[in-house]
């Protein structure tokens, strides 16, 4: 089965029988109502609203000319997008950042061999001037990608796209069976669920770094690296700040308990209830969302959808309320 298929019917359990958060659909009318009038007040606007490149922050030198380099930096960036906020001050676009400089200083710094034999002080300057949570296990993060490549792929995360045959769905696969650090499942009430927001979030980079191509299935002459003929079968990626978005938009509900934790900055334990309410909501609140905006007539990918919510929460990320604050690996 299609893998993000595995992630909308797991959460749909969840959220039909979420204790601790639910979602409201008179928010979730509201919320599309002022993403239209705000946002897309044009139909098929939305690629002039959101920009993978903000600020300035990642490495794509060479993916108009389909390069390989693009796809390396990629693969390392998302082995090691989780987990922030344990270190104040610190965010997504640091390590962006440090990886682009890195790259820049030397092409050769993300070569399978050097991967696999990464070390902490090497890993830990990617994210400077801050020191990383969870260094070791962002050690041995990269260290499985670099010795996953160099077995497989012949030290190029490109080879692992090209054989994925232009199919978002085939690459997550891909990905999955090749490198456990990306399996981002989680158990409630007995059942398995499905959440993937890494290796998702990994294939949306690739599609947006070389340009959102999207090709043809069967017509060869469309065919190009890092073009998708089923980019739209992607979920939005659950983590912390589109949460922060719809708690305020009156789309997700928390409970009295939930919301206390989260006031008083308490952890929540990773596969807790809570936890995995929240993200599990949040996937099927965005879907609701993207049905919404559909019905007005906006052809909008949920992709898309999930890139503004984040760049909205980005904005406004001093007004917001608390996130949750779970430690991962996984977000």
């Amino acid at each position: 089965m299609d893998p993000t298929t595995y992630v909308r019917e797991s959460t749909k359990r969840v959220a039909s029988q979420a204790e601790h958060v639910k979602i409201n659909a008179q928010g979730i009318a509201s919320l599309a109502d002022k993403l239209e009038q705000v946002y897309l007040g044009q139909k098929d606007t939305i690629h002039d609203q959101i920009a993978w490149d903000f600020g300035d922050v990642h490495y794509f030198d060479d993916a108009k000319e389909n390069g390989p380099l693009t796809c390396q930096y990629v693969f390392v960036l998302d082995a090691l997008n989780f987990c922030f906020w344990p270190t104040p001050d610190m965010e997504y676009e640091h390590l962006a950042r440090g990886l682009k400089h890195a790259l820049k200083a030397d092409p050769s710094v993300f070569n399978a061999d050097r991967l696999a034999n990464v070390d902490e002080p090497t890993v830990a300057s990617w994210f400077a001037p801050f020191t990383p949570p969870q260094l070791d296990e962002r050690v041995r993060k990269v260290q499985e990608l670099g010795r996953g490549l160099a077995r497989f792929f012949d030290g190029q995360a490109i080879n692992l796209v090209r054989q994925a045959n232009y199919s978002a769905v085939e690459l997550i696969r891909l990905v999955l069976a090749h490198f456990p650090g990306f399996q981002d499942h989680a158990v409630y009430k007995g059942n398995q669920v499905f959440l993937y927001k890494r290796v998702q979030i990994l294939v949306g980079d690739l599609w947006a770094a070389y340009g959102r191509r999207v090709v043809q299935k069967d017509d060869p002459s469309t065919h190009v690296i890092c073009g998708f003929y089923d980019i739209d079968h992607l979920t939005m990626f659950a983590d912390y700040r589109v949460p922060q978005v719809l708690r305020p938009e009156g789309v997700l509900e928390y409970s009295s308990e939930l919301e206390a934790l989260i006031q008083a900055k308490e952890q929540i334990p990773f596969g807790s209830h809570m936890e995995i309410e929240i993200r599990a909501s949040t996937i099927q609140a965005v879907e609701q969302l993207h049905a919404a905006l559909v019905v007005k007539g906006h052809k909008i990918k949920v992709i898309e959808l999930d890139w503004l919510l984040w760049q909205i929460g980005e904005n406004a990320k001093e007004s917001l309320p608390f996130h949750h604050r779970t430690l991962s690996v996984f977000y």
